[in-house]
């Protein structure tokens, strides 16, 4: 359905087309170039897991205190998500199941960087984070491109290596400026699911994510997209 009452009015004087939820339902599972389309399911854990599948209409009706929004997410997902976890392969070398703090923290971080929350929302998750076990200030820190941001931080251990997981926000509009991971302790061989980062030296950034209003662009010498019978709708 619709997020909100005002989207459904749209849809409705649109002709109530046929509404896209997962990658089937309209023959389409890639957004048209230019545009995003906004999937928040589970992954395959260990090595990508996001653990909350929630519509549209309910991540904006998250709570807007942090108290209020970490009761909700431990009372009403956390159980049946461990209930999950019984049946999950025993977790790689270096690795351990995710604890109900590293699930929050996990499940904050990517409500952050991508779900359609309102700004209270977005306020409370902050808090909500920075009051996690392990959290560290950071102070002002740059990110990958050299903006100055209020970053707080979470060190953990993989395989034979570490890297520290980096929240950087702008202190004057409280915009989310990036989400990255730092090399603390270079990996001698791949970790489980972190191709590529065998001897990365400490300090490297390997891996970012930021909002960004620059428009979707192809690289030069790749051929115009084509059009074809399939629908594209998009979220």
């Amino acid at each position: 359905m619709p997020a909100s009452g005002q989207a459904e009015q749209v849809w409705r004087r649109a002709g109530k087309p046929k509404l896209c939820g997962n990658d089937t339902d309209c023959g389409n599972d890639t957004a048209p170039l230019g545009r995003t389309r906004f999937i928040f399911m589970p992954g395959t854990w260990p090595y990508g897991d996001q653990g909350l599948t929630l519509p549209a209409a309910e991540l904006l009706d998250l709570p807007k205190e942090p108290d209020a929004l970490r009761e909700r997410a431990c009372w009403r997902f956390w159980p049946a998500y461990s209930e999950t976890m019984k049946d999950w392969p025993s977790p790689p070398a270096g690795s351990s199941l995710p604890t109900k703090d590293s699930w929050l923290l996990g499940i904050s971080l990517e409500l952050l960087q991508h779900a359609p929350i309102s700004a209270g929302t977005r306020g409370a998750l902050y808090r909500m984070v920075a009051g996690l076990p392990g959290t560290r200030a950071l102070g002002r820190i740059p990110d990958a491109e050299g903006r100055l941001g209020v970053g707080i931080g979470w060190t953990q251990a993989v395989g034979d290596g570490q890297s520290e997981q980096q929240h950087i926000v702008d202190e004057s509009s409280g915009r989310l400026l990036a989400l990255q991971n730092v090399v603390v302790k270079p990996w001698s061989r791949d970790p489980a699911g972190g191709e590529g980062l065998a001897g990365l030296p400490a300090g490297t950034v390997y891996q970012r994510a930021a909002w960004t209003d620059t428009s979707a662009r192809l690289p030069e010498g790749c051929p115009a997209p084509t059009r074809n019978d399939r629908k594209d709708r998009v979220g």
